[in-house]
């Protein structure tokens, strides 16, 4: 489970306590960290891998994933509806973070974070996952080209139907695109909350436009 504090959201006990992770709400501080990885974020599948020798450069630009096996860095991505993923191989000591939004979800940023581990020696089996709060289907009416490329990649199930609206499912999006890489459904845990309806909490670019802020989340070894 994702449990939800006043500050942040934390703690899923798919993870070993060693690998400190949160879910920012709008009340989070970031923490002050010696090494924070956090990308410059286009809507890209674009992944980078963190090591000792790049660690340095702060802002990997163009990027809207990150992996790392460096013990000591942080890395982070800031949404505002969009999808941050956490992926961790505890007995490889491997994490990475992703961003997605419906472009970066059509480009297969998560299947380029699974192989792009896995091709660094992860096993896939024991990859967990941990999806979190993102815009839902009741706050997401989606239509028109973008709907059916949705459609078309992943199928009906993506999207719920309400009585004003159809409405794309980005958590199950992700959920789907995790299963398809191998991913064991034991190994994904999601939230379930929209972070347009949950105003008191979260950021909403879709709720709020230009006035919305981002939410940071983070994950280090």
């Amino acid at each position: 489970m994702i449990f939800f504090s006043k500050r942040r959201v934390f703690d899923s006990n798919l993870l070993p306590r060693s690998i400190f992770h949160e879910f920012g709400t709008k009340q989070s501080s970031l923490i002050k960290y010696d090494h924070l990885i956090t990308p410059k974020q286009s809507h890209s599948s674009n992944v980078h891998v963190v090591t000792k020798k790049n660690m340095s450069n702060a802002s990997p630009p163009d990027t809207d994933g990150l992996i790392t096996s460096v013990v000591g860095v942080a890395l982070s991505v800031v949404t505002a509806d969009c999808v941050p993923i956490l992926y961790c191989d505890p007995v490889a000591g491997m994490i990475g973070i992703s961003h997605s939004g419906w472009k970066g979800l059509t480009k297969n940023i998560i299947g380029n974070m699974i192989t792009t581990m896995e091709a660094m020696g992860v096993s896939g089996q024991r990859i967990v996952a941990i999806v979190g709060p993102a815009v839902g289907p009741c706050c997401y009416p989606l239509y028109g080209q973008r709907s059916r490329l949705f459609q078309k990649q992943f199928g009906t199930q993506v999207f719920d139907t309400y009585q004003d609206h159809r409405g794309l499912n980005l958590t199950k999006v992700a959920y789907l695109s995790l299963i398809k890489q191998g991913i064991a459904p034991s190994n994904i845990d999601h939230t379930l909350f929209c972070t347009s309806c949950q105003k008191d909490m979260f950021w909403s670019y879709r709720r709020d436009g230009t006035a919305s802020d981002h939410m940071v989340h983070v994950i280090k070894i």
